[in-house]
This record gives C-alpha cells, sequence and structure tokens, in this order.
C-alpha cells in the first residue's frame, strides 16, 4: 500500500540516476499525452463514423484556430511547471506556495479572457480561412461551446502542470484517463443517443475535462506536506507572474508559431474541398501521437533541470540533457518506421471512405 502510495506524492527528482530518474518520470506523462490525444482522436473517430466526412472536416477546421487562442495556457503551465520545480527542488516552501496560488489566479483570469475573446473571433476567422460553407456553421458551433468552458481545459493543464513540477506524474495521468474514458463515453452518447452532432462532441469534451480539472485541483488540496494552498496564497504577486510568464512565453511563443503554420496549411487545404480537409483531419491525429514522446520528454527534462537547478545540481543537468536526448532520438526514429510502414492502416481506423484513405 505504501508503494501504490508512493506513486501518487510528489517526487524528489534530485536523487538517483538521471536516465532512470527521467524515463520513470516520463512513461506515466507520455500516457497522459496520448491519453490527452485521444480526446480529439476520439471526436475525429466517433464523428466521422456517426456524422460523417463532412462533420468530420469542421471538427479538423476548428483545430488550429483552437490552438493558437489557447497558446497563452501552454505558456502559463510550462513557466508553472518550471518555477515549482525549482522551488520544491530547493524546499523552498513559502515561494512555492505562493507560485501555485498565482497559477491558480492566472488560470481564472485568462480562461475569462478567452471565454468572452474566443467566441467573438470564431467565426469571422473561419471566414478568413475560407472554410467552405458546408461546414462553417458546425466550426463555429464546435469552437464557441469549447471557448465556453475552457475553465477545465485550462485548469487541468496548468494544474497537471504543477503536479509534473512537484514530481508526480502519475496522479495527473490517472486524472485523464479517467477524463478520457468519460469523453469517449460521452461522444457516442451525445452523438448516436442524442443525435446532437458535432455540438454533441464539443460538449462531451468540455465535461470531460472540467472533471479531470476537479480531480487535480482535490489533489493539491492534499499535499500539504509539500506546500500550503491557502485563500491568502491565491492573491496574485506581480513578480511570480512575471517570472511565470517569462518562463513560459518561449514554449507559448513557439506553439504560436506552431498554429499559425497550421492556420496557413489549413486555409490551403480548405481550398480543395471536404474530402482534402478530412484527409488532413486524419493525418494531423496520426502526427499528433507520434510527436506525443518527444512533448513528454521535453516535459520530463523541464521538470528534472528544474528541480536539480533548484537544488543547485548542475552536474546532474547536464548528464540528464545528454542522456534523456539520445533516448528520445531513439524512440523517435523507431516511432518513424512504424508509421512508414503501417500508416495505410491506421486511415481506416477514421474512415471507411476509399477516396480519403487513397489521399
Amino acid at each position: 500500500m505504501a508503494n501504490i502510495r508512493g506513486l501518487f506524492a510528489a517526487r524528489d527528482l534530485t536523487q538517483g540516476t538521471p536516465w532512470k530518474r527521467i524515463v520513470e518520470f516520463t512513461i506515466p506523462m507520455l500516457i497522459g499525452n496520448i491519453a490527452q490525444q485521444l480526446y480529439n482522436t476520439a471526436d475525429s473517430i466517433i464523428v466521422g463514423r456517426y456524422i460523417g466526412d463532412n462533420a468530420l472536416a469542421s471538427v479538423g477546421s476548428a483545430g488550429p484556430i483552437l490552438h493558437l487562442l489557447l497558446v497563452l495556457f501552454v505558456g502559463i503551465a510550462v513557466g508553472a511547471g518550471i518555477m515549482v520545480a525549482q522551488y520544491f527542488g530547493a524546499k523552498d516552501r513559502e515561494n512555492l506556495s505562493r507560485t501555485i496560488g498565482t497559477c491558480i489566479t492566472l488560470t481564472a483570469i485568462t480562461s475569462g479572457i478567452i471565454m468572452v475573446i474566443g467566441p467573438l473571433v470564431s467565426r469571422p476567422l473561419l471566414e478568413l480561412l475560407n472554410t467552405p460553407p458546408s461546414i462553417i456553421d458546425w466550426c463555429a458551433g464546435y469552437l464557441n461551446i469549447f471557448f465556453l468552458g475552457i475553465a477545465g481545459f485550462s485548469y487541468y493543464n496548468i494544474l497537471a502542470g504543477v503536479l509534473r513540477g512537484l514530481g508526480d506524474s502519475v496522479s495527473a495521468l490517472v486524472f485523464l484517463l479517467i477524463s478520457t474514458v468519460l469523453n469517449v463515453g460521452l461522444d457516442i452518447l451525445f452523438v448516436s443517443r442524442f443525435g446532437m452532432g458535432v455540438p454533441g462532441v464539443a460538449l462531451a469534451t468540455v465535461l470531460a475535462q472540467g472533471v479531470s480539472a476537479v480531480f487535480c485541483l482535490f489533489k493539491l488540496m492534499r499535499m500539504t506536506e509539500s506546500f500550503d494552498l491557502k485563500w491568502s496564497m491565491l492573491i496574485p504577486s506581480r513578480e511570480l507572474s512575471l517570472t511565470v510568464m517569462k518562463l513560459g512565453l518561449p514554449s507559448g511563443v513557439t506553439q504560436a508559431i506552431f498554429s499559425l503554420a497550421m492556420i496557413v496549411v489549413q486555409s490551403l487545404t480548405n481550398s480543395f474541398g471536404e474530402l482534402v480537409i478530412a484527409c488532413n483531419v486524419i493525418v494531423m491525429r496520426v502526427d499528433g501521437f507520434a510527436m506525443m514522446p518527444n512533448f513528454s520528454f521535453g516535459s520530463a527534462m523541464t521538470t528534472f533541470t528544474g528541480q536539480n537547478i533548484g537544488a543547485q545540481k548542475m552536474d546532474l543537468v547536464i548528464k540528464g540533457s545528454k542522456q534523456g536526448t539520445l533516448i528520445a532520438v531513439a524512440v523517435s526514429a523507431s516511432i518513424t518506421a512504424v508509421l512508414l510502414v503501417f500508416g495505410h492502416y491506421l486511415m481506416n481506423v477514421f474512415t471507411d471512405t476509399p477516396e480519403l484513405v487513397a489521399l
């Protein structure tokens, strides 16, 4: 029982062999990232199977806009994870508590901003991207529901980042797996049973993400051995807020550039019609899974490096960086080989349309 509880506790990554600690920390995170990717993939599969290729195209067309407006949370999550890891490694309880409280408040503020701005700009952006008239209403409805329920997504990502910064990648994984199963179940219920179509898929995702966020919050509230989560800690610190944004800015900008590139690709794809759009959606879903190991190793290295910098163990930072990079390259090469051999079969999971598979 003690060993099981240990899996869900904060973990010190400043002790032990670097590559072993990195791999141990990465595996739950990789499974979690795959589960998170299943959110969108489940939406695509269920929409493609139960509604049709046009509906599948509409969900995919909404993706780049969604990602562009969510990069703010990516930046906060990365910055929060780095600061939490450093203060946890340095055993600085006061600043650790204030950082977590500040991140919770920042998330509330940014969620409110997205809830207001998102629905206002979603349709104009879709029109700017030459989204076909046959799917633009579905796209806009999907985006609006997601933006109005953005709090679940934002809080899960921020709080999961905090948990990972504390060395606990297992709790975030378990909560996400529960949420993923719930999402798939609600997708099927809303689409096949209630006939809610694309809006039903968006609603299912929002509700499932909200559940995972609540679980993360409850978990943090019980980790009193590591920090104090009091009302006074929720008052945002200007210094800590700026530091979080500063640390998360490079990642946020990178994601923004990627999202802008995807918007350009989506705009070009839209000009070829619904079938090509649907094909692009499937390819991007598969590509998302292929990128998961790199994202997971990157997040693990961020936490590992942060904790060891906080503990002033620069020798472990250097050694762990080299070992982690070699492992990530080897895994990526293996995944590339698998996709080259079995890529055609993966297309059949999403659709039965021969023309779409051939593309």
